[in-house]
């Protein structure tokens, strides 16, 4: 008989407590789909699900944060986080605020194993909803907005390539972005599809304008990416930078994720990051590495990553106190010190997307389409596109 497990959060009720919950244990080998904390959520912590996708030529692009947390309740609950983009420029940004938050999981022995749906809604009848479906073997998601008035229509990402086990977490440090937050990208190389209808704001009355569609088409090569991430801590207790970013170039697809740590950590930079070359995985990394040390025989012998902010370069920069105009990485593969092997790739902030200060002391986030150039040692330098965000906080 086919099981069903449920997890029902309501920010209304008793659903957001002070102090420690349970958190169920993360499991080798899976996606870990099924909420950690599916009883109750503590006021700092967060659990994250998030799906963005955008075409190849980089003009057109959508991005979505499904969240469970505590810091929209005085906007009446849980938020979904939406953003797009079109060629000529236009914007739309903007959070949805729902009051229940209901999880499934159907079909499985154990909440991990079994297709998960979710589903944001406002606890009354035919009120507005955001939900999302992905199938057990996180193969495929489809993404589902229902709010009149602000964003209506479907996102649907598609894993590429074949053995998507092996895209899983081996073990739980493989699955650490630090030791208190846990950030998986399951689903690897993905294509996307999107139809979706934004109502537009005129700005200077701020009452509804007209409606826009955004499309994305897997046959034109639009690519996808999914996010799981999870933390009982509010992410300025561990952090003060971050940069994400989930780009294709080439035969190459690469997401990943860094931070810098607060002082009383040592301001260490901290990666989750993966590299597929083909749809295979060439390059794990949940270790960073400074470009001094990379070079040296000192060099861990495992997947390493390295990140670097060009501060003069062609990309435009971001509003606030951070000035750089993109990023170099290096992904570094374990091994002998002279044998491994490297991808080198630089980051340009091509277009400037969404903005918002983080502070009254200049710090911000900023999202940037990028333009991607790169590959391995010896070969020829492909080019892609990529979504970008990156964040700053007091420090």
């Amino acid at each position: 008989m086919a099981n069903t497990f449920v997890s029902f959060l309501d920010a209304t009720g008793d659903s957001i407590v002070s102090g420690p919950v349970p958190v169920e244990s993360f499991v080798p080998r899976s996606a870990n789909l099924f909420p950690k904390m599916p009883n109750g959520i503590n006021d700092e912590g967060w659990e994250l699900w998030e799906f963005d996708g955008i075409s190849a030529d980089g003009e057109t692009s959508v991005a979505t944060s499904f969240y469970r947390d505590a810091r929209s309740l005085e906007e009446g609950g849980f938020h979904v986080d939406v953003n797009a983009i079109w060629p000529d420029g236009t914007k739309w940004g903007g959070e949805l605020y729902f009051a229940q938050s209901v999880i499934s999981a159907l079909g499985g022995d154990y909440p991990h194993d079994g297709q998960l749906h979710g589903v944001w809604k406002s606890g009354k009848e035919g009120g507005a909803s955001a939900s999302f479906s992905i199938s057990s073997d996180c193969s495929s998601a489809i993404v589902h907005f229902s709010s009149p008035g602000r964003v209506t229509g479907t996102i649907m990402i598609r894993a590429l390539g074949d053995n998507l086990v092996s895209r899983l977490p081996e073990t739980e440090g493989a699955a650490l972005l630090s030791p208190s937050v846990h950030y998986l990208f399951p689903m690897g190389p993905a294509a996307a599809t999107a139809n979706l209808s934004f109502v537009m704001q005129d700005e200077a009355s701020g009452t509804s304008a007209s409606e826009r569609q955004l499309t994305l088409d897997e046959d034109e090569a639009a690519s996808g990416a999914m996010v799981r991430g999870w933390s009982c801590s509010a992410w300025p207790r561990f952090m003060i930078d971050a940069y994400y970013v989930c780009g294709k170039i080439g035969p190459y697809h690469l997401q990943l994720i860094r931070i810098v740590s607060t002082a009383a950590d040592g301001h260490k930079s901290h990666v989750a990051a993966r590299l597929y070359c083909g749809n295979e995985l060439v390059c794990a990394a949940n270790e960073a590495m400074d470009m001094a040390t990379a070079e040296t025989q000192d060099a861990p012998q495992r997947d390493t990553l390295v990140v670097d902010k060009v501060m003069d370069g062609k990309g435009v920069a971001g509003a606030f106190l951070d000035k750089n105009t993109g990023y170099l990485i290096e992904f570094r593969q374990g091994g002998g010190w002279r044998s491994r092997k490297r991808w080198h790739f630089e980051l340009s902030h091509k277009r400037a997307w969404w903005s918002d200060y983080t502070s009254d002391r200049g710090t911000g986030k900023s999202g940037f389409i990028e333009t991607i150039r790169g590959g391995s040692d010896g070969e020829i330098g492909y080019q892609g596109v990529g979504g970008g965000g990156q964040l700053q906080l007091p420090g």
